[in-house]
Order: structure tokens, then sequence, then C-alpha cells
């Protein structure tokens, strides 16, 4: 609304009652400005930028969520397959496995380890072998074979896992402890990450310490196999053990001495 200064026509007369030229009075007057087509765009222009930018703000949360959780997606596969085994849940543990690959990564890293090799021996020795094997045996068949055909299998780690928790004198967890991962598993599991890289958009290296042997690495490879509204779903697809060398242990000493010292 503005003021527009008006005048008002007033008629005024002589004494002897001719007409005089008109006179103009001013007055103010009220002018209601009304809304045109110019002004309805201008509006409707500021509602779409407005709601642009409420999308844009929704799109940079959407993709940051599953940008972070893309990142502890793997991470979570490793532990999720871990439970999988210890409480023996059969179709879980091979759907998260690429069997082949597997034997064949343990196969090559048993043969080569002068620690794991007796043990995987001796553990294929006190399997009743069947008629297959005994001829297969006659044809170079070893016991490392016969280790990886009996164990590598998901009973068959379910079995190594609990063997393994009795050499240990770790105790046995309930069912319903080991559905779940909580945050002490996690922060537990965490601490024994060495190394932890993307090779590429589906292929996952995680590098742990062992439990029992700080100085034996468990070098895990993951591939991305799955997407759902549920999240990501890993595969292991191999595994690798090594021993650190003497520069590796002297170098984590001196980490943890100046960790000390902080």
């Amino acid at each position: 609304m503005i003021h527009e200064l008006s005048f008002k026509r007033c008629a005024r007369r002589d004494p002897i009652g001719l007409p005089i030229p008109v006179a103009y009075q001013p007055q103010n007057r009220v002018i209601r400005r009304t809304r045109g087509p110019a002004h309805a765009l201008a509006g409707c222009y500021c509602g779409v930028t407005h709601l642009r930018k409420r999308l844009l703000v929704l799109t940079v949360t959407a993709l940051t969520a599953l940008g972070a959780a893309y990142i502890v997606s793997p991470f979570l596969s490793a532990m999720h397959l871990r439970q999988a085994i210890a409480r023996g849940d059969r179709p879980t543990v091979d759907r998260m496995i690429e069997w082949k690959s597997l034997r064949e990564s343990l196969r090559y890293s048993i043969a080569r380890n002068a620690e794991l090799l007796p043990a995987a021996t001796d553990a294929a020795r006190a399997v009743r072998p069947t008629m297959w094997q005994r001829i297969r045996s006659m044809f170079g068949h070893t016991m490392l074979d016969r280790f990886i055909e009996h164990y590598i299998t998901p009973a068959g780690l379910t079995k190594l896992y609990h063997a393994k928790q009795r050499r240990y004198g770790e105790p046995k967890k309930p069912a319903f402890i080991q559905a779940g991962i909580s945050f002490d598993q996690l922060r537990q599991t965490w601490r024994r990450v060495k190394s932890a890289k993307f090779l590429s958009p589906f292929r996952f290296v995680l590098e742990l310490e062992d439990r029992h042997d700080p100085d034996r690495r468990i070098k895990s490879l993951f591939r991305l196999s799955h997407i759902s509204l549920t999240g990501f779903e890993w595969k292991l697809v191999a595994v690798k053990f090594r021993y650190i060398t003497a520069k590796e242990r002297r170098l984590g000493r001196l980490n943890g001495f100046e960790a000390g010292r902080h």
C-alpha cells in the first residue's frame, strides 16, 4: 500500500454568482497495489529454490550414510561370519564363503607354514578316511588334502573353532550370546586389526593379529557379493597366514613404547 497525493476538485463561485476557475484541494488517498503475474512467478521461484535446498540436504545426508555403511560393511561381515561359525549356522557360513578359492588359498598357505602344517597333519590323521580317500592316498593324496576336505566345510569350520576353544581353555559362550555382535566384541576385534584396505570397490583385505599368537597374522580377502536394502554382504574368498619379521616386531615395540610415552 502506498500513499498518493491527490487533489479534490472543488467548485467556487464569486460574489455575483459567476463560476470561477476550479481550484484543486490536496487530499491523501490510499492506493492498494495488486499482485500481478510477476509477483506470482517470484513466489513460485522462491518455493522451488527452497525445495531444491531441502532435496540437496537429504541427498547429501543419504549419500554420507550410504558411504559410511559401505566402508564398515566388510568388517561387520567378517564378524558376522565368525559368529555364524561359532554357533554352527551352516546355511549362513555356506552363503558367505567361496569354498573353492578358500580351499586353494589355505592349502597353499598351510603347506608353507612350518607350524600349521604339522597341526593340520595331526588333525587329518585323527579323521577316519573314506574308501575314496584311501584310494586317492595311493596316488599322492596327502594328509593336508584330507584335512582341507574334512575341515574346510560349514560343519568342519565349527569343529575347528570349538577345538581351538578347548585347546586354549576358552569358555564356551551360550548360543544367545553368540547370536549377536556386542560393542565389547567390536572393540576387541578392532584392536587386533593391523591392516584394512579396499583393493577395489568390490574387493577388501583385512589383516588381523592372531588372538593366541601375536606374531601370526591372518590375512583375509573379501569380495562384495550382494547389495540389498538391508546392507552390503561380502564373501570370504581367501585366507593366508604369515608371521611378522624381526623388523616388524621391533617396529611394533617401538610404536608401543612411543604410545606409552604419550
